[in-house]
């Protein structure tokens, strides 16, 4: 596939094999939700860096903002199941009992700063409604609420802020929008 310095000639055919070897190695991959995303390639990324050199790029989201939690067993068997997709151990792959994919995904952030405190039961793989409450951004001097962060979309967590410092623009939640679900599928 590589041309004169290991380059590769974006064709639409080229274009459609990569996006189905990505979308393969996603589904694989056996996270509870996907989100597919068909757009044109960055070369500033290093996904689009990868598809220019021929290599299929799979960017996923691991984990709860570098805590040690209950995401490290998800992650090895995950990583296992890329490396069983791949041919390189036998195996079968284990899935989650149910898998959705998604067009659509959101990065919510705050509009002050402070210390965000987040909601109750806002953690990993939480179904949350448009509107709900998510967290507050509190001050820290006087305790004041400054504002109340409410999901945008009706959706799933992805990766949300722990309990800790924010400034204007900070990340409080990433969350896969349902609402523009493109499959879901039981496994059992």
């Amino acid at each position: 596939m590589g041309g004169e310095g290991g380059g590769t000639q974006l064709t639409a055919a080229y274009i459609d094999e990569m996006n189905t070897k990505i979308r393969a190695m996603a589904e694989a991959f056996g996270s509870s939700v996907i989100w597919w995303r068909q757009g044109p390639v960055n070369p500033a990324m290093i996904s689009g860096h990868c598809l220019l050199n021929g290599i299929v790029p799979l960017v996923v989201e691991a984990g709860g903002g570098g805590q040690i939690d209950f995401t490290i067993e998800q992650g090895v068997e995950c990583t296992l199941n890329i490396l069983k997709h791949l041919g390189m151990i036998d195996g079968e792959l284990q899935l989650p009992k149910r898998q959705i994919m998604v067009e659509k995904y959101v990065v919510y952030r705050s509009r002050n700063g402070g210390f965000y405190l987040q909601e109750d039961g806002v953690a990993l793989g939480a179904e949350v409604t448009k509107g709900q409450l998510l967290g507050k951004v509190i001050d820290p001097l006087t305790s004041e609420v400054q504002e109340e962060c409410r999901s945008p979309v009706n959706g799933i967590i992805i990766s949300r802020r722990l309990k800790m410092p924010i400034n204007p623009g900070g990340y409080i939640a990433h969350i896969a929008d349902v609402d523009s679900t493109i499959w879901t599928r039981d496994n059992g």
